[in-house]
């Protein structure tokens, strides 16, 4: 089937038109809710808490789209693109999709005190750095193939907003926040034993199994299938991340230096649709700290009897020298420290 001009021209009016539900507007542009809308590019559409059982998108691309509790046909998203696709309480054929059913990359929320969860999909990857990459540290080899299997994780670090919801619930008293402001940007100050405390509250609140993510799940996340020391490339700067940019690091431009956090949701996604792998915060893993790869697990799992009492910190810090940053860099801390750049993203265990 081919989507005429007239009827690509009618929805994209309904697409850019405003304060009328989207039902609405296609009833008002005659469109066959049959055929009008396969095959159509729907990026970012707000498609949420609607009746579309009588719509088919299939073909169509729906990435970052949100779909929160809305109904669908069976079928309807056949053979659809839905990297980033909001499927809050989506039903489709009047059968609530669980995570575990979603499409890899698509996004999901299990309460709306809850963080924002992408579906990682498995794989195989080498972890570690190569010998000559830059600024490369011993801690980081030897690098070892290991198989991650899928799972989910966090979209972005935890908010404010959704770390201080924790902390009223539970009557914990809130971290500071230096005076740079709270809700959209990372809960700073948190420590190991905070975020596992979060993991174990919010695993409660929904019945599912929420966790810190294994070394090995985050350095996979972070990369995307990338294998330089950024998943974008070989260098950096300070346009694609938050750190002290009056350094470089391997020929790249020198920049601002924010002297703080940013907002979780700044810069680009990675190819996983993951927010800010590199830079803005530190983000605690399960795992204890050991000096090397050295009989490190292949099968993703964290790495915890034995070691040291330190745990991992990945990622690197809006403090940070830019080679702090890299996809394989390794930091440690106490498991009860708190500092101004500590904070976490959530894993997801996904059950078969």
């Amino acid at each position: 089937m081919t989507v005429g001009p007239e009827t690509i021209a009618r929805v994209e009016r309904i697409m850019s038109a405003e304060g009328q539900s989207f039902t609405e507007l296609a009833k008002l542009a005659g469109l066959n809710p049959a055929t009008d809308f396969r095959f159509k590019d729907l990026r970012g559409v707000d498609l949420s808490d609607l009746d579309l059982r009588a719509f088919d998108f299939a073909g169509s691309d729906l990435s970052y789209a949100d779909l929160t509790g809305s109904q669908f046909a069976d079928a309807a998203l056949f053979d659809c693109r839905l990297v980033g696709a909001v499927f809050s309480r989506v039903v489709i054929g009047g059968v609530k999709l669980r995570p575990e059913d979603l499409p890899d990359l698509a996004t999901f929320k299990e309460a709306e005190f809850a963080p924002e969860m992408v579906v990682i999909p498995g794989g195989t990857f080498l972890m570690g750095s190569p010998e000559d990459e830059p600024g490369r540290l011993h801690n980081e080899g030897p690098q070892h193939e290991v198989t991650v299997p899928r799972f989910a994780l966090g979209a972005c670090a935890v908010t404010f907003a959704e770390y201080d919801h924790f902390c009223e619930t539970t009557e914990r008293e809130k971290p500071e926040d230096k005076g740079w402001g709270r809700d959209e940007r990372p809960a700073i100050y948190v420590s190991w034993k905070d975020a596992s405390a979060y993991c174990e509250w919010l695993s409660g609140e929904t019945g599912c199994e929420y966790r810190l993510p294994s070394e090995a799940e985050w350095e996979y996340a972070c990369r995307a299938s990338s294998v330089g020391p950024f998943w974008w490339g070989d260098t950096i700067a300070p346009e694609q991340a938050n750190y002290d940019g009056t350094f470089r690091y391997n020929g790249g431009e020198k920049g601002e230096f924010r002297q703080q956090t940013v907002s979780v949701r700044s810069f680009a996604r990675n190819p996983f649709g993951l927010w800010q792998v590199h830079g803005n915060v530190w983000e605690w893993c399960a795992d204890n700290w050991r000096d090397d790869y050295e009989g490190a697990p292949s099968d993703g799992r964290a790495w915890l009897g034995g070691g040291d009492r330190l745990k991992v910190l990945r990622g690197g810090s809006w403090s940070n020298y830019p080679g702090y940053l890299r996809s394989t860099y390794r930091g440690y801390g106490g498991p009860g420290v708190h500092y101004v750049d500590f904070s976490f993203r959530v894993a997801r265990t996904l059950t078969p």
